[in-house]
């Protein structure tokens, strides 16, 4: 298909550009790329996210922007913690956090940014295989492996960025690299994180 291998890209509207642009920097976190004369732009999760400047709008009734998450609870309690309030909807029964089980076991809860849009948190059943095999592996070794493997695009202190952004993360909270939320296309090792990097190739991939 003409579209299958290229990058999708999102909207929303906003007549309120700075309201919209502290929402959806501090209070769901997204990274904020450019302040444009047309949108805001923001990366969410790899997903450029486009948020219009418009003089006026009328709101869809439904959902605009939707977010899979690992634990419902937990985000709806964040949003919750920051002021924003999940959506009733009537005749749908909802817990008291106002999140929606659906019959195939996902679950979902909507709120509103600031200017209406709809948004949406959906949790959905992961195999028991699934679940088992994540909570055994590594995670340090996980760390170990991925931060080994830049070694074969390493200059003097950069490398290619290319993994989950909750590896990079923790790459970042040992000390290794720099933190790796910037508009670079690659990562910068500290001076530990290089050392580490070496060992840590030769450690895991040395035929000695």
């Amino acid at each position: 298909m003409i579209l299958s291998n290229s990058t999708l890209m999102a909207f929303v509207a906003t007549t309120d550009s700075g309201r919209a642009k502290d929402f959806y920097t501090r209070i769901l976190g997204l990274r904020l790329i450019a302040d444009e004369d047309f949108a805001l732009v923001f990366d969410a999760h790899g997903t450029m996210l486009r948020v219009q400047k418009v003089a006026s709008f009328q709101p869809h009734p439904f959902t605009a922007l939707g977010w899979q998450v690992d634990d419902i609870d937990t985000a709806v309690a964040a949003l919750n913690a920051q002021g924003i309030e999940m959506l009733r909807v009537p005749g749908l029964p909802q817990d008291e956090l106002g999140i929606w089980a659906a019959g195939d076991q996902a679950k979902v809860a909507w709120f509103h940014d600031p200017d209406g849009n709809l948004l949406s948190l959906s949790e959905f059943p992961r195999e028991a295989a699934v679940e088992e095999a994540a909570a055994e592996y590594d995670v340090d070794k996980v760390d170990e492996v991925a931060l080994a493997l830049l070694y074969f695009s390493l200059g003097d202190y950069r490398a290619w960025k290319g993994m989950d952004w909750s590896i990079s993360n923790r790459l970042y909270e040992k000390g290794w690299i720099e933190n790796p939320r910037n508009k670079n296309k690659s990562f910068v090792l500290t001076e530990a994180g290089r050392e580490a990097c070496i060992r840590f190739f030769n450690q895991h991939f040395g035929k000695g």
